[in-house]
């Protein structure tokens, strides 16, 4: 750390323990809406660490581990390369039967960039027609409409898939798994954030089903807890309510 960030620092700690020193002094510890601030801040600070804990459980896994999460999710780790014609709703268009007969002639075997120049030419664009190769996609993140793609057969081409102002004709080039390796540290990531997932859930489920809301009523918000406590929030920070703040419902 940069000297002057240290001098910086050292500086804010003589002002806080000198402040603290004063607020002791004239026994503000002592009042009761110092002692809620403190329980709640207590409470704060627990849940804190105990996120940091949950994190590193989360994170301790073995390769057998990493191992079983490939094969059980395979088909989030497939890469493919293919060909697509990009039919805009537009013009002719327009008309569902055009963009099919279009792809029935993809179908036949008809070459691809012909058919998206026809498609652009079609609606008075004589150029700039739009590549019909695809960049490496990978199945996990497209659209689910889209992901059946990566079950077509070589040569096969897909129906029409709708997605935005246009219609998509698709031809599978290649597919392959992402190795074990290359996929490990996204496995790590994955498998960590679903543990923490879990765990979280399952925490939140044993203090929300163990409240009888028949007999309590509904759950406080998070909002409704700090005022109970005399807190409000004043941007980033709680602070006690005064005595007309508590009075609202």
């Amino acid at each position: 750390m940069p000297e002057s960030n240290r001098l910086v620092l050292a500086n804010e700690y003589i002002k806080l323990l000198a402040m603290g020193h004063e607020a002791e002094r004239l026994r503000l510890d002592r009042e009761e809406t110092f002692r809620k601030l403190e329980e709640f801040t207590r409470l704060q600070l627990l849940q804190r660490q105990l996120i940091r804990s949950l994190e590193s459980q989360a994170s301790s896994m073995s390769q057998e581990d990493i191992a079983h999460y490939y094969q059980e999710h395979q088909a989030a780790f497939e890469e493919g390369s293919f060909r697509k014609i990009f039919i805009p709703k537009q013009g002719k268009w327009m008309e569902p039967g055009q963009a099919e007969t279009l792809r029935e002639r993809a179908v036949k075997g008809e070459d691809f960039d012909l058919l998206q120049r026809e498609v652009w030419a079609a609606l008075g664009r004589p150029s700039g027609a739009p590549t019909t190769h695809t960049s490496t996609l990978k199945r996990a993140t497209l659209p689910n409409a889209v992901q059946g793609i990566f079950d077509l057969k070589p040569d096969d081409v897909s129906r029409l898939i709708a997605e935005g102002d246009g219609n998509f004709i698709y031809k599978i080039e290649s597919r392959h798994l992402i190795p074990l390796d290359l996929a490990a540290n996204e496995i790590r990531t994955l498998l960590a954030a679903e543990r923490m997932q879990e765990r979280t859930g399952a925490l939140r489920d044993s203090v929300t089903t163990s409240v009888n809301e028949d007999y309590f009523g509904p759950l406080p918000t998070g909002g409704d807890l700090m005022k109970h406590h005399g807190m409000e929030h004043q941007g980033w920070h709680l602070m006690p309510m005064n005595e007309a703040d508590k009075s609202h419902p």
